[in-house]
């Protein structure tokens, strides 16, 4: 079995180094781009491989940046966009009410939790 990971495109809160969790925060311009550049790059692989795009299933985490890389890779595919399973477990971990905040900004809020987080991962 073959196991092919993509993760999502860049949005503005990643540019921003913002923790997004659970936050369903759009694809940017660039976010899209990196799609289309991710299906090229499978495109190749399966031609690679001597499959067609069709032979492999497709899944995504709920969140719309993850479902909108999906899409745009299925369509550089020429696969049908939504033609893909939704897996709630793929979601992105919860930051909680860190969520929204930069890194910076969890350790001036929070010293204590992040250093306690720091000394036993």
């Amino acid at each position: 079995m073959r196991l092919y990971y993509v993760r999502h495109g860049l949005t503005d809160w990643n540019i921003a180094g913002r923790l997004q969790g659970h936050r369903d925060i759009p694809l940017n311009q660039t976010g899209r781009a990196q799609a289309v550049h991710c299906g090229q790059i499978l495109l190749d692989l399966f031609v690679r491989e001597g499959l067609p795009a069709a032979h492999y299933d497709y899944v995504s985490s709920p969140l719309s940046r993850a479902r909108d890389t999906m899409e745009i890779m299925r369509a550089t595919l020429g696969l049908a966009p939504t033609g893909y399973g939704i897996e709630p477990r793929l979601t992105e971990i919860s930051f909680g009410e860190w969520e929204g905040l930069t890194y910076p900004e969890v350790m001036l809020r929070d010293p204590d939790v992040v250093a306690t987080r720091e000394a036993d991962k």
